[in-house]
């Protein structure tokens, strides 16, 4: 994969606060499950939870933005949030997504949820071949199989 990563856990303490502070800006909380501002301390003791727990994966991408997964059965689920900061790095984000997803975890079937109104992740994710399978209230449910990757 062409992009630097690096896993939450191995973060420095100045990473740790870019990293919550582009996930409490409004224009990336607004698209969160959890729109609660979120504080240092919580922070810290979400990314310690990630040592105990092997199905949950989170990459701090560069100084694009955060890629994660959590691993259930036969798929994976996957979320990414940008820095609020930058233009266009979603396609990045999304490549890394998809590439360590399918080649290092070797998942068949990759699932995200957005929310109705994010019209850029959804436009995003069809880019990238992923079909709308369900909807609830205002959350969409998208999948893409292995068989339909465009790698």
């Amino acid at each position: 994969m062409n992009v630097k990563y690096t896993k939450f856990q191995d973060l420095s303490l100045e990473e740790k606060k870019e990293v919550l502070n582009w996930r409490n800006h409004p224009e990336i909380r607004k698209y969160m499950y959890n729109k609660k501002i979120i504080s240092f301390k919580e922070h810290l003791q979400f990314i310690e939870s990630l040592k105990e727990n092997k199905n949950k994966i989170y990459f701090k991408i560069e100084d694009l933005g955060v890629v994660n997964f959590l691993i259930k059965n036969n798929l994976v689920e996957v979320g990414i949030h940008k820095n609020p900061n930058k233009k266009k790095v979603g396609t990045i984000l999304m490549e890394f997504a998809l590439k360590y997803a399918f080649e290092v975890l070797k998942t068949k079937k990759i699932v995200l949820f957005v929310y109705e109104n994010n019209k850029k992740a959804i436009n995003l994710y069809k880019k990238f071949g992923f079909k709308t399978v369900d909807k609830k209230d205002n959350l969409i449910k998208m999948e893409l199989k292995y068989e339909n990757w465009m790698h």
